[in-house]
């Protein structure tokens, strides 16, 4: 698993001129999250934005590791995605693609995740960003 990750990482398009900046990041953040177990912390994401990072938000690992982490997927929402669109988010997870979708987009979301565990960061994402009237 650590190799896939450690080969995903540098080949990402967004690390071209950041290869060993990304690598470092990704070994300072196993060793952080050695170290301090289930404590998260928030990631300036894109645009303003932040995201939580922790062993317990794994979909926003890849985002701190490589930016758009689903770099074709989040290029298109980013794209074309505006103000008067509606996105709607099934599975959202931690809300990684809401927080693109309505802090970056400017779009209204809603996001669907059944997780209990999964969806208190998710609302903890959501309220870190100020998006409580754009993200539902």
């Amino acid at each position: 698993m650590v190799l896939k990750d450690i080969i995903r990482i540098y080949n990402h398009p967004l690390n071209r001129k950041r290869k060993v900046l990304s690598l470092f990041n990704y070994f300072k953040l196993g060793l952080y999250m050695r170290i301090f177990k289930n404590k998260m912390f928030a990631h300036n994401y894109l645009h303003g934005t932040k995201l939580l990072v922790g062993k317990k938000s794994t979909s926003s690992l890849g985002q701190y590791f490589n930016g758009l982490n689903d770099f074709e997927e989040m290029s298109l929402l980013l794209h074309f995605l505006n103000e008067a669109d509606l996105f709607v988010d099934i599975g959202a997870n931690v809300g990684v693609y809401s927080i693109l979708a309505s802090g970056v987009a400017k779009s209204s979301s809603i996001a669907i995740e059944p997780s209990t565990i999964t969806s208190e960061i998710l609302k903890e994402n959501i309220k870190i960003n100020h998006l409580e009237n754009k993200i539902s």
